[in-house]
Order: C-alpha cells, then structure tokens, then sequence
C-alpha cells in the first residue's frame, strides 16, 4: 500500500468508534476521542470529503506540538476537529495531549499490550466482517469506499488496537502500584507533568487563551 494513503487512512481509521462495532470491543475507563455516531453511509461520505479537503491546508503536515517528544502534527488537530465537531478547539488541544503524555508513560515504562488480546480482538472483527454480522455493513461500504481489502483494513486496525491495549496495559500497572485508582485522574496528572513544547503560535494561542 502507498505510505502516503496509509498513514492518510490510519489518521481516519484511528479517529472513528465505528472501528469498534462488530467486535464490541471496549476497555473499562477508556476514554475515546469520539464523533457524533456515523450511522449510515451519506455521512461517511461527508465525513470522508472533509478529511480530504484537510490535506489542502497549507503545512497540514508540520509539528505543532511536543509532547515528551512525541510530535502532533497540524492534521492530527483538524482530524480530531472534523471528529469532535461541537467541542472547542482548546478541549480538543487538551485530549491530543493527554494521548500522548499517556502513550509516552507507556513507552518510558517499557509497558506492552497482550498479544493474546489484540490477537482475539482481530480475529473476533475478522469473523464479524467475513460473516457479514450485523452492523457490519457500515464498516465494509467504508473499506470498499477507502479502496482497501479486509486484511489491509485489519492492518491499520492492528495498529489501533495495539495503542488500546497499551494504555490498558499501562493502567493495570498503575492499579497494580496502587498510586492512583482513577484512570482519568491518572492520566490528567501525566497531561499536567507532560514536557509540552508548543511548535505553533496560534496553536498555544488557542491552548492558553
């Protein structure tokens, strides 16, 4: 697969909750950047022309954020500004930070996610989609819509899950320690310890404002 279309299809991969239907797969105390429910195929269309149209901003691409070196980019901002349609751009700034102080903390404690789980979970979707199970039909017009096959699909939502199940990981230590027994507490307080160094100015703008 080209790596400009994969990493375009991941960014919408990784923002939509519809991901998650056929496998029902949720994790307690997982808090998902999520947009309004897309429950039929006109607004998947209208969803996917805004996002087209984000890559017609100018330096879409560039770093607008550190956050303990892990960078968001100018398109991870609009993505998530397409799918959190209603929130302020601030809360918005504020959640990409909170993702990746948490994903940080993950990578300095060297935690990784189960293999079995993310195994099962992929399996369990790769049935659903095959089988054509109820509430499937959504996704699949979504894949035939990207151009994608179903294992090309499965890929990028290998990727996704593998990030699930690490902040899942990362939270069982946390509990296991008994540091902190409320997950949005705990990772509120790694957003505000965060090493955030604001690349954009009217992205800190907006953040401090």
């Amino acid at each position: 697969m080209n790596l400009y279309i994969k990493q375009k299809i991941s960014v919408v991969v990784g923002s939509l909750l519809l991901l998650f239907v056929i496998s029902g797969c949720s994790l307690q105390n997982e808090r998902v950047s999520t947009p309004k429910t897309v429950s039929n195929t006109d607004e998947i269309d209208i969803i996917s022309e805004k996002i087209n149209n984000v890559d017609k901003i100018p330096n879409i691409n560039d770093v607008v954020i550190l956050v303990d070196d892990l960078s968001i980019t100018r398109k991870d901002f609009e993505i998530q500004k397409i799918y959190q349609e209603g929130k302020k751009d601030k809360e918005i700034i504020h959640s990409l930070i909170r993702t990746k102080a948490t994903k940080a903390e993950a990578i300095r404690l060297n935690i990784e996610p189960s293999k079995d789980k993310i195994d099962a979970y992929l399996m369990q979707t790769r049935e659903g989609l095959y089988n054509k199970d109820e509430g499937s039909e959504i996704i699949i017009t979504y894949i035939e819509a990207l151009g994608l096959s179903t294992e090309e699909y499965l890929e990028l939502l290998g990727e996704l899950a593998y990030d699930m199940y690490q902040r899942e990981a990362l939270w069982e230590h946390v509990k296991e320690r008994g540091t902190y027994t409320d997950y949005e507490e705990y990772v509120n307080s790694l957003a505000e310890k965060a090493d955030v160094k604001f690349i954009d100015v009217q992205i800190e703008k907006i953040y401090r404002g």
